[in-house]
């Protein structure tokens, strides 16, 4: 069992979401795009789930792009938006979720 906790609410980090972003997307090239797309912001945890920090910025730009990799009439996407205090129970085989920090020299 993995057991995580985390807050959105970081005085040094300002405001950011827990996101996790689900998808059933039926065409390959549809999926695979989408997949290279979500992995530049969030985490693959599971084969159709990502989960990820983001700011705001970085949420609405996720939210406008997904809909260019997808077919409204044939998949399904899912959003879900953490703020504040959170804890996820994983069991099975893990992946390591990291909490990445930016450093611009």
């Amino acid at each position: 069992m993995e057991d995580y906790f985390f807050n959105t609410d970081s005085p040094d980090k300002g405001i950011r979401y827990f996101v996790v972003i689900c998808y059933d997307i039926t065409d390959n090239k549809r999926r695979s795009k989408l997949v290279k797309f979500l992995e530049k912001y969030s985490f693959r945890v599971q084969k159709s789930v990502f989960e990820g920090f983001l700011d705001k910025s970085n949420y609405r730009k996720i939210k406008i792009q997904i809909q260019k990799y997808i077919d409204e009439t044939e998949d399904n996407v899912r959003i879900y938006r953490i703020i504040g205090n959170g804890n996820v129970q994983s069991y099975g085989i893990g992946v390591d979720i990291e909490d990445e920090e930016v450093i611009i020299l």
